[in-house]
C-alpha cells in the first residue's frame, strides 16, 4: 500500500516540473496538439448537435402550440447544456487518446529533455528515427491493450448480471485504466533507453503497486474537468522519473523523490 500511495507522487512531481527552463519549450508542442484536437472535436460536434436540436424551435411549429413556448425552451436549456457538458467530457477524453498517439514523438522528446535533467545518459538517434519508433512503439501499446480490454469488457458484462459481482465492475474498469495509464507514460523513457516492449512489460510487473498507484493518480486527474488538458505532459515527466528509478539508472543525488 505504501508503494501504491507513493506511485501517485510522480505525477504530483510532474506538474511541479512544469516551470524547468529545460523542458518548457517540449511541453508546449503535445499541450498544443491536446488544445487543437479538443478544439476541433468540440466545435464540430457542437454543430451537430445544435443543427440536431433544432427541431425544439417554437417558430417551426403550428400557431396553436405556440403558447408552450416558454416551457419548450426551458427543455430546450436544460438538455443543450446537459449534452453539451456530457460532450465536452467525450472530446477530452478522445483528444488525449488521439495526442499520446499523434504527439507521441514530442512525449519521446520531452522524456529525454527530462531525463537529461535528472543526468540520465540517453542513447542517441536521428529525430526520424525517433519519430518512427515511437509511432511503432504506439502500434504495440495498442496491440497489447485491445486483447486485454476486450476481455475486462467481457468480464465486465459478465460481472453486471451476477450480484454482487457487479459492483466490482468499476473497480475493475479503473485498475485496467490505472495499468493501461502506467504502460502509456512510463513506457516513453523506456524507448529511448531502447528498452524491448517485453523487457519493459517484465520491469513494470517488478514494482507493479507503484505503478499502479501512478497510473491511477493520472486517471483520477484526467477525470478533472479543464485539469485533464495539462495532465498528459505531467504524466510523461513522472513517468520518466519514475523508470529511472525503478530501473535502477537514476543517478544517486537524484535517487530520492522529492517531498510534496
Amino acid at each position: 500500500m505504501s508503494e501504491f500511495l507513493e506511485g501517485a507522487k510522480y505525477v504530483l512531481q510532474g506538474f511541479k516540473a512544469y516551470t524547468h527552463p529545460r523542458i518548457k519549450p517540449y511541453i508546449a508542442i503535445p499541450l498544443l496538439i491536446n488544445f487543437m484536437i479538443f478544439g476541433a472535436l468540440f466545435y464540430l460536434g457542437a454543430d451537430y448537435l445544435m443543427e440536431k436540436l433544432s427541431v425544439l424551435s417554437v417558430s417551426t411549429w403550428p400557431s396553436w402550440l405556440q403558447w408552450m413556448g416558454g416551457i419548450i425552451s426551458f427543455i430546450k436549456g436544460f438538455i443543450v447544456t446537459t449534452l453539451l457538458v456530457i460532450f465536452f467530457g467525450i472530446c477530452a477524453v478522445i483528444a488525449t487518446l488521439c495526442a499520446n498517439f499523434i504527439a507521441a514523438p514530442f512525449n519521446g522528446l520531452l522524456s529525454e529533455s527530462y531525463a537529461n535533467v535528472l543526468g540520465a545518459t540517453i542513447p542517441t538517434r536521428s529525430l526520424l528515427k525517433t519519430a518512427g519508433a515511437s509511432l511503432l512503439r504506439e502500434g504495440q501499446k495498442f496491440l497489447y491493450y485491445l486483447p486485454r480490454g476486450f476481455l475486462v469488457g467481457i468480464l465486465s458484462l459478465i460481472f453486471y448480471f451476477i450480484p454482487p459481482f457487479n459492483l466490482l465492475t468499476p473497480l475493475l474498469f479503473y485498475w485496467f485504466g490505472a495499468w493501461m495509464m502506467a504502460i502509456q507514460y512510463i513506457d516513453y523513457p523506456a524507448d529511448n533507453a531502447h528498452v524491448s516492449f517485453g523487457d519493459f512489460i517484465k520491469k513494470l510487473k517488478q514494482r507493479k503497486m507503484l505503478c499502479l498507484g501512478f497510473g491511477l493518480a493520472v486517471c483520477a486527474i484526467s477525470s478533472i474537468p479543464f485539469v485533464n488538458f495539462f495532465v498528459l505532459p505531467a504524466a510523461v515527466i513522472g513517468g520518466t522519473r519514475l523508470w529511472y528509478e525503478i530501473s535502477n539508472e537514476m543517478p544517486k543525488e537524484n535517487q530520492t523523490v522529492q517531498r510534496i
